[in-house]
């Protein structure tokens, strides 16, 4: 692992965290969202996609020292295009929401959602209380704290499925293959 990586979990700790959330309730917890409003997961109705990413770079800024060498750190403008790309094909499909969720903050995301033509909101986890109560793997670099990719798939607030590891130009592809499987 790079100089200034810390990892909060070991590559079997990710796995298991993750494999147990299936069938289990998100808890009430108020995310600042990137239209301007508190969102409580758990009280989302239908169907929706939370895909939880590192960070979107931006291509007038460099990405922080050591972020290359940090395995699945890259790709999540790759990752939040598929899930623009696939959103209508989604929708078909039975998904009444995409989130994409990470550590940055509003301004950050809201620059994202205009810059790549994101037709779903972004959640702002500035604390990572989201990822502490499920569990989420995560890193971090330099100190400050990042999410490793993860898609988990929620209805009525119930976890039904838990995608990881996560390829970021695949992850909307898996999510839609999952749905449509016989």
């Amino acid at each position: 692992m790079p100089a200034g990586v810390r990892s909060g979990f070991t590559a079997s700790d990710d796995a298991d965290a993750v494999e147990r959330l299936s069938g289990s309730k998100l808890e009430t917890l108020l995310l600042p969202t990137t239209n301007g409003t508190l969102l409580d997961l758990s009280s989302v109705e239908g169907t929706s996609v939370l895909y939880f990413y590192p960070m979107i770079g931006h291509p007038d800024r460099a990405d922080p020292d050591g972020w290359d060498g940090i395995p699945g750190a890259n790709g999540c403008t790759a990752e939040s295009c598929g899930f623009r790309d696939q959103f209508s094909v989604l929708r078909s499909a039975g998904v009444d929401w995409v989130y994409g969720v990470s550590s940055q903050d509003i301004e950050s995301q809201r620059e994202a959602i205009e810059r790549l033509k994101l037709p779903f909101h972004l959640i702002s986890d500035r604390e990572l209380r989201l990822a502490r109560m499920l569990r989420l793997p995560t890193f971090e670099l330099n100190g400050t704290a990042y999410f490793r990719r993860v898609t988990v798939l929620v209805h009525d607030g119930i976890i039904l499925k838990v995608f990881y590891p996560v390829s970021p130009e695949a992850a909307a592809d898996t999510v839609l293959n999952w749905i449509r499987r016989p």
